[in-house]
C-alpha cells in the first residue's frame, strides 16, 4: 500500500524529531508537565459531526467497517477535524475505557501546541501516515500510549481531516505497519468516493492508473476526470503523483490527448479496458477508463464520429484573410479536392476540418480522425494503424460506391516512411472513387490532412514523402497563429463570454496584456488563460490581477527598427529536431516530457519518439 512507512523510517523519524524540536522550542513544553488538553461544548462537538458528515456526503461506511475491526482489538478509532479535535470516536467497549481519562476522547483537541507531538496533528501537517509510538511521543505521560494517523482528501485534494487509531503501545512494529494500511485504505476509498460523486456528470469520463505490477489497493484513489470536450478538469493527487507531477493543478485543465496521446473519444471507445501509458523517463503506468451513468452499448468501437453542430465562424472570427481562407475551403471541399491544412500546434486544424465536414452537405456520414503521431513503430503498432486504415474502405458502403465520409490524418509527417507509402496506397484508390464520381452528388469520402510546417521543407528535410504530398495537397489551407491575426480582441471577448455562458467584463490592463502575449499555444493557450482568469475572479470580470502570473510579469521585447514576429520552425537551428534544444528544453521542464512537449509544439508521443532517436535520457 501507498504511503506506509514503519515507525523506524526516515521519513516517520524526521516528522517526530521536528515536532519534538518545535514542542521544546516554540511552545515551550515540558515533557513531565502536560498542558491541560481542551474539551468542545457539548452543542459546538455536535455540530463539527454534523459539518463532518456533510462532508462525507452523508456516508461513513468506510469509517463504520473500521470501527467494527477494531472491536477485536484493545484500540480506539478516531475520526478528528482539521484542527485536530477528535470528533468521532469508537472506544466505548470494555477493553479501551483507559482511553476517556486520557482525554482520547471526541471533543478533545489533539493540537500540538498543547497535546505536544501525536500522530493526528502530525498526519494534518505532513499529509501523510504516521506513527508515534510510545518512546516516541514527548509528554513522558502518553509513552503508554501509541497512535497512527492518516489524512483525509475530498474531491479536489483539500484536507477534511484524519482518521486515527489510538490504544495501548504494544511495541509491535508489524501492528503499526497494519494500522496505517487499513487507515490509508480507508482513507483513499473515501476520497475516491467522494471524487465518483462529484464527477458524477453524465457527459464525464473517469480514468483510475495504477503502476505496473502494483495491487489493486493502490488505484483506489489514483482517479481523473475527463470532460466531453477533453480536458482534465479533476485528479487526485496521488494520480498526479502517478503521472510524474508534484501536484495536480499541473494537470488540470489540459488535454487529455497531450498527456495521454489518446483523445476523449478513443478513451471512451475502450472502456473498461486497461491501456499502458508511457510516462516521464520512460515508466509506465496502467490506465483503466470508465463512463459512470453512461450506457456503454452506446460507445463506439473505433474514433469513428459525428461531430457537434458548431460554426466555423466560432474559430474564423473577423478576420478579414480567415474569412477569405474559410469561402476557398468549402467550395474545394465540396468538390472533393484533398486539403492540407498548415498551422502551428493550437490554430484550430482538427477543428477546423471537423466544421468543414459538419457545414457541408455530407452531415449523414460520419468524420474518422486517425491521429499519425501515435503510430508505434513496434510491429503490433503498425499493425494496428494498417488495420485502421483497412478499416475505411469498408466505410458506409452501397452498392454504387465505396467510400462516404470524411478522413482526417492528423500530421501525417509524423508517420515513418513505409506507413506514409501505405497511405499513398490507400488515397490511390480514394482518387480514383472521387473522380469517377458526379462531383454533385452528396455522399463522397473527402480527405484533410495536417502538417505544422511548409510542406516543401518538410519534404526537404526527408520528413514527408514526395508522393504522399502529392496525394494530399490539392490544395494548402494555411491557419493564421493568434500572433498574426487582426482579430484577437474579438477572439479573446468571444471564448470568455463561451466559457463564463454571459457576459464578461474585461479591464483595459487586461485586454493589453492579453494582446502583448505571443500565444505559442494558440488557442490551446487562449482558452486555458481565460478559463483561469475567470476562476481567478467572480467569473464575470476579468482585471489584471486575474490573469496567470507569466502574463503579468512578461516583457514585451520590441525593436522598432526592425521587428521580428515570433515563429516557430521546423527548419530552424534550435528546434524539436535539434538534439541540442531537445535536452536544453527537458532540462528547463526537470526532464517533465508533458511540458517539453507542450514548449516545442509538437505532441508527447512525437517527444518520446525523439528521444529515443536522439538517445536522450536524463543520466546521460
Amino acid at each position: 500500500m501507498k504511503h506506509i512507512y514503519n515507525p523506524n523510517s526516515s521519513v516517520n523519524k524526521l516528522a517526530i524529531a521536528s515536532s519534538w524540536q518545535r514542542c521544546r522550542n516554540d511552545y515551550q513544553l515540558s515533557q513531565y508537565t502536560p498542558r491541560p488538553i481542551q474539551r468542545l461544548q457539548d452543542t459546538e462537538l455536535t455540530r463539527r459531526q454534523d459539518q463532518l458528515v456533510d462532508f462525507l456526503l452523508g456516508d461513513t461506511k468506510e469509517i463504520q467497517c473500521l470501527a467494527e475491526l477494531m472491536q477485536k482489538s484493545q484500540k480506539g478509532l478516531f475520526v478528528a477535524g482539521t484542527d485536530s479535535t477528535l470528533l468521532m470516536g469508537y472506544q466505548e467497549h470494555v477493553s479501551t475505557a483507559f482511553l476517556k481519562p486520557a482525554s482520547i476522547s471526541p471533543g478533545f483537541c489533539w493540537s500540538e501546541p498543547a497535546a505536544s507531538t501525536n500522530a493526528v496533528s502530525l498526519a494534518l501537517q505532513e499529509k501523510k501516515s504516521i506513527t508515534v509510538e510510545g518512546k516516541s511521543h514527548y509528554y513522558k505521560s502518553f509513552r503508554q500510549f501509541s497512535c497512527t494517523g492518516t489524512p483525509l482528501f475530498d474531491s479536489q485534494n483539500e484536507l477534511i481531516g484524519a482518521l486515527a487509531i489510538a490504544g495501548r503501545d504494544d511495541d509491535q512494529s508489524q501492528n503499526y505497519i497494519f494500522y496505517q494500511y487499513i487507515l490509508s485504505l480507508a482513507a483513499a476509498r473515501i476520497q475516491a468516493r467522494l471524487f465518483k460523486k462529484h464527477y458524477s456528470d453524465i457527459d464525464t469520463m473517469h480514468l483510475s492508473f495504477a503502476g505496473v505490477g502494483s495491487s489493486a489497493d493502490e488505484s483506489i484513489n489514483a482517479l481523473c476526470a475527463v470532460n466531453a470536450t477533453g480536458d482534465i478538469v479533476g485528479l487526485t493527487n496521488y494520480a498526479a503523483k502517478l503521472l510524474g507531477y508534484k501536484q495536480h493543478e499541473e494537470l488540470i485543465n489540459q488535454k487529455v490527448e497531450d498527456v495521454f496521446g489518446l483523445d476523449v473519444d478513443k478513451l471512451a471507445s475502450l472502456a473498461g479496458t486497461k491501456i499502458n501509458v508511457d510516462i516521464d523517463q520512460g515508466s509506465t503506468v496502467i490506465a483503466t477508463p470508465f463512463l459512470p451513468n453512461l450506457n456503454r452499448s452506446k460507445v463506439k468501437a473505433s474514433s469513428v464520429k459525428t461531430p457537434k453542430k458548431k460554426l466555423l465562424r466560432d474559430i474564423v472570427g473577423k478576420d478579414k484573410s480567415m474569412l477569405a481562407t474559410v469561402d476557398r475551403a468549402k467550395e474545394l471541399y465540396k468538390h472533393g479536392v484533398p486539403l492540407l491544412l498548415q498551422g502551428e500546434t493550437g490554430c484550430g486544424k482538427k477543428t477546423f476540418a471537423e466544421l468543414l465536414h459538419d457545414e457541408s452537405s455530407f452531415l449523414n456520414v460520419p468524420f474518422v480522425s486517425i491521429d499519425c503521431t501515435i503510430v508505434d513503430v513496434t510491429k503490433e503498432g503498425v499493425d494496428k494503424f494498417l488495420s485502421e486504415l483497412d478499416s475505411l474502405r469498408s466505410l458506409n458502403q452501397t452498392a454504387k460506391q465505396e467510400f462516404a465520409g470524411t478522413i482526417y490524418l492528423k500530421s501525417i509527417d509524423s508517420l515513418p516512411n513505409n506507413l506514409q507509402m501505405s497511405v499513398v496506397s490507400l488515397l490511390k484508390e480514394i482518387d480514383v472513387a472521387v473522380q469517377n464520381d458526379d462531383l454533385e452528388s452528396g455522399n463522397k469520402l473527402r480527405v484533410i490532412s495536417s502538417i505544422h510546417d511548409e510542406p516543401n521543407e518538410l519534404v526537404k528535410q526527408g520528413k514527408l514523402s514526395l508522393e504522399l504530398l502529392h496525394h494530399t495537397n490539392g490544395a494548402s489551407i494555411v491557419l493564421k497563429p493568434l500572433r498574426k491575426r487582426n482579430d484577437l480582441k474579438f477572439l479573446i471577448s468571444q471564448i470568455a463570454i463561451e466559457l463564463a455562458k454571459g457576459p464578461v467584463d474585461i479591464s483595459d490592463a487586461a485586454y493589453s496584456l492579453l494582446l502583448d502575449h505571443q500565444w505559442l499555444g494558440n488557442f490551446w493557450e487562449l482558452r486555458n488563460v481565460m478559463r483561469y482568469s475567470l476562476l481567478g475572479g467572480n467569473g464575470k470580470t476579468i482585471h489584471e490581477v486575474n490573469l496567470p502570473e507569466n502574463l503579468r510579469t512578461q516583457v514585451t521585447e520590441k525593436n522598432t527598427e526592425n521587428p521580428t514576429p515570433i515563429k516557430i520552425s521546423s527548419n530552424s537551428n534550435l528546434d524539436e529536431n535539434d538534439p541540442r534544444h531537445l535536452r536544453s528544453t527537458l532540462n528547463s521542464t526537470d526532464w517533465n516530457v508533458s511540458k517539453a512537449a507542450r514548449r516545442l509544439g509538437i505532441s508527447r508521443a512525437t517527444m518520446y519518439r525523439k528521444m529515443k532517436t536522439y538517445q536522450l535520457s536524463r543520466t546521460n
